[in-house]
């Protein structure tokens, strides 16, 4: 049985240590969020990113906001409930 290589879309890869702007492949690949999500974010105005040509960039630190402004990970409920309190 021979096994079928991954689509490029599907890989994901991580940058090297030293970049400061990143690809929208490359957020996925540290954040483990979807492209689809992240160009959601990006058009919603949820994570910064830049244009330059067909390029977008994403700053790393943007990324790092965008995801520390995400609700957390318990139910909507009590996401909804903790951001109701003063």
């Amino acid at each position: 049985m021979r096994r079928s290589q991954p689509c490029a879309r599907n890989t994901r890869s991580l940058p090297p240590a030293g970049r400061i702007s990143l690809s929208l492949a490359e957020v996925c690949g540290l954040t483990g969020i979807g492209m689809t999500k992240i160009r959601e974010a990006i058009e919603a105005g949820l994570l910064p990113a830049r244009r330059l040509g067909k390029k977008i960039a994403v700053r790393r630190p943007d990324v790092d906001g965008f995801l520390t402004r995400l609700p957390s990970g318990t139910s909507k409920k009590a996401a909804q409930k903790s951001a109701a309190e003063p």
